[in-house]
């Protein structure tokens, strides 16, 4: 889970709440179109795009955000930075309505709004609500459905030698204006080079970006 190439399509797979505009230095919306800080600063509210889907059609509710973060804080995961951060963070949590949901965070820290809003990817209610060794042992080589613009199916997932994304046609923020020119690949490749001298002969001829 700490691999820098897992979290490189993972973020093209899944989405966070919030993206962060580093150009206009502000948070802008992603999954949520509206969100509010309490006067406290320690609870957050959030209100979901009501067109936003996952890649197998269904919609996106404020009990995925629950499940995602249920998810991260429970320790029978076995990544235990990740559950002891968001543990220490989040005090609790609830769904207002089936668009909308609030975090409350246990003290007031600008860091705990960047990592709920746009460090954490959200997932789906659907797939991921298991006990934790059934989720380590039958998840280690498929991911549940994302709300991103990529997509990876299991028969492009090749132990020890690549994992390719494909572009999704129907992903749900395709036609907003922000996201005009971006995400023009269809389909981009991961080959597994287990020798440092090969990546060098392989990037002299060309073969590799």
């Amino acid at each position: 889970s700490r691999s820098s190439v897992v979290s490189t399509f993972h973020y093209l797979i899944y989405e966070t709440l919030l993206g962060f505009d580093s150009t206009l230095n502000k948070y802008v919306p992603a999954l949520a179109t509206h969100w509010k800080i309490s006067e406290d600063k320690k609870t957050f509210t959030y209100r979901l795009d009501p067109t936003a889907r996952w890649s197998d059609g269904t919609e996106v509710t404020a009990d995925d955000i629950l499940a995602t973060f249920e998810h991260v804080m429970n320790a029978d995961r076995k990544d235990p930075g990740i559950s002891r951060r968001f543990r220490e963070t989040i005090e609790s949590m609830r769904v207002i309505d089936k668009l909308t949901v609030e975090i409350r965070c246990k003290v007031a820290k600008w860091r705990s709004f960047l990592t709920i809003s746009a460090g954490q990817l959200i997932f789906p209610a659907a797939y991921i609500r298991m006990d934790g060794q059934t989720y380590i042992d039958e998840w280690n080589w498929k991911l549940p459905p994302g709300t991103g613009p990529y997509l990876l199916d299991p028969e492009d997932i090749k132990p020890g030698r690549s994992i390719t994304v494909r572009r999704r046609k129907d992903w749900w923020a395709k036609d907003k204006p922000e996201y005009l020119g971006w995400y023009n690949f269809d389909r981009i490749t991961w080959t597994v080079i287990r020798d440092p001298e090969l990546v060098y002969t392989k990037f002299l001829a060309g073969e590799l970006d």
